[in-house]
């Protein structure tokens, strides 16, 4: 990220839903470092997944890790009509014989987007696309950022810098996807803390750490 001499900061307020931003003017210096880690596809990536949506909770009703039913809805359970409202009440219909959602139900996709089903039809080829490899799946469940964590962003072409602050997984990955749409320069402000198996946690100060932290709990990801 390139540096500064003196940046005095204006708070903006929200900018996104649960995305906070600080404006900033630069002085621009000769020995400003331009790395941004949009341009580390691998790290952009293991990015996203960590913070992708996670389809995996409903799997006994739709037995797809790349979506996952918006609660609440119903399900038909052995010839019974019950109501689910949130994960934990799908805990007991791994003993169940037979269990279908009562459609029309919402999906949200590992990338946030969503989708209303209408019909089993639909709601078979859906989950035959995902696997077939069809649908984005990469979601990383082993390792999870401890919010807020801060991007520093550098527009060379205003000569703006921004500071985005993300406090939640779908901020995070949806601001990502928007700042690979523009010519920006981006960088993590160190440190930041992720929380790996069994909920140990790590400090990060770096991309390459970052990158080898995810990387190397992959393994240990369900």
């Amino acid at each position: 990220m390139k540096t500064s001499l003196r940046i005095p900061i204006l708070l903006l307020g929200v900018c996104l839903s649960l995305v906070s931003c600080q404006k900033e003017a630069l002085r621009i210096t000769d020995n400003q470092q331009d790395d941004s880690f949009l341009d580390d596809a691998n790290l952009v990536g293991l990015v996203q997944g960590v913070t992708a949506h996670d389809g995996s909770h409903d799997n006994v009703v739709d037995d797809s890790n790349c979506f996952s039913i918006n609660f609440p809805y119903y399900c038909n359970v052995d010839g019974e009509v019950f109501l689910y409202q949130q994960a934990s009440d799908l805990e007991g219909l791994y003993l169940a014989d037979e269990v279908t959602p009562v459609f029309p139900i919402t999906v949200t996709y590992a990338d946030y987007n969503e989708t209303q089903i209408n019909n089993e039809a639909e709601f078979q080829a859906l989950i035959a696309q995902c696997a077939s490899g069809e649908l984005y799946n990469n979601a990383i469940r082993c390792v999870d950022f401890i919010y807020p964590i801060e991007v520093a962003i550098y527009d060379p072409v205003t000569a703006d810098f921004e500071t985005l602050v993300y406090d939640h997984d779908r901020a995070t990955f949806n601001g990502v996807v928007s700042l690979l749409d523009a010519d920006l320069i981006a960088q993590f402000r160190y440190p930041l803390t992720v929380d790996i198996r069994d909920g140990e946690t790590i400090q990060i100060s770096s991309d390459s750490e970052l990158k080898a932290i995810i990387n190397s709990n992959l393994n240990f990801c369900e």
